[in-house]
């Protein structure tokens, strides 16, 4: 069976024209022995709700997959598990050991670490 991809940056339930088209097509590929999936790029946290969505109201193909590039990526980068406490860390401006350059006196936003005088 031949895949067909669709690549499109976004699809949301309330998305016309092009979104439509594109459900559509994915259809009638599917009832014509093809497999279809739709590649979106944007980080959306609620495709989940969108597909399920968009599947109760007649739109989405039962065989037809979203798949998102941003959630490809994070479940093959963490089997699935982000344990955010990680991050927590990471997400300190003040860093124990780091000299901080900051943009407090320029327009662009930017913060600059350095460790024994290396730009890190």
């Amino acid at each position: 069976m031949k895949t067909v991809f669709m690549v499109v940056y976004t699809i949301d339930v309330n998305k016309g024209g092009m979104t439509t088209a594109m459900l559509n097509r994915s259809k009638m590929l599917v009832h014509n022995g093809y497999k279809s999936d739709l590649v979106t790029f944007d980080y959306n946290p609620y495709y989940e709700n969108i597909t399920s969505e968009l599947r109760q109201i007649g739109k989405l193909d039962p065989d037809v997959n979203i798949l998102n590039v941003n959630d490809y990526y994070r479940d093959l980068n963490t089997e699935g598990n982000v344990d955010p406490s990680y991050y927590e860390d990471e997400a300190k401006t003040e860093q124990e050991g780091y000299f901080i350059q900051d943009s407090e006196y320029d327009t662009k936003q930017y913060i600059r670490y350095f460790k024994q005088g290396s730009y890190v």
